[in-house]
C-alpha cells in the first residue's frame, strides 16, 4: 500500500521520508511545552515557527534552485510536477505566520 503511494509521488523516498523525519522533530519542543503547562494556557506559536521555515526554506530551494530539485525529484520529472505542491505550502505557511505576527 505504501509502496503504491511512493510510485506516485514526483519525489524519491528517501527525500520525502527525510522531510517528514525533519518536519515532526521540529514539532517536538511544541508538543514538550504543550503537554507540560496543559492546564495553564500555553502560547505554542511561538515553538511553531521553526517547522514553518523549514517548509518555506525547503519550498524555496525546490523552486530556485536546480541541482537541488535534480536531487529531490524522481528521474523524468520536472519543476511543473510539484508547482502546485511548493505554492500551497509557502501559502499556508506565509499565512500561519502573518497570522501568528497579526495577534502578538
Amino acid at each position: 500500500m505504501i509502496e503504491k503511494y511512493f510510485t506516485r509521488l514526483p519525489y524519491k523516498k528517501k527525500w520525502v521520508i527525510f522531510a517528514f523525519i525533519v518536519w515532526n522533530l521540529l514539532f517536538i519542543p511544541a508538543f514538550i511545552d504543550f503537554f507540560k503547562t496543559i492546564e495553564n494556557e500555553v502560547n505554542i506559536t511561538s515553538k511553531i515557527i521553526y517547522p514553518l521555515i523549514f517548509a518555506i526554506t525547503s519550498c524555496l530551494l525546490l523552486i530556485f534552485s536546480k541541482n537541488i530539485r535534480e536531487m529531490v525529484l524522481k528521474e523524468g520529472k520536472a519543476f511543473k510536477d510539484i508547482r502546485k505542491d511548493c505554492f500551497l505550502v509557502l501559502g499556508v505557511s506565509f499565512l500561519i505566520l502573518f497570522m501568528h505576527f497579526g495577534i502578538n
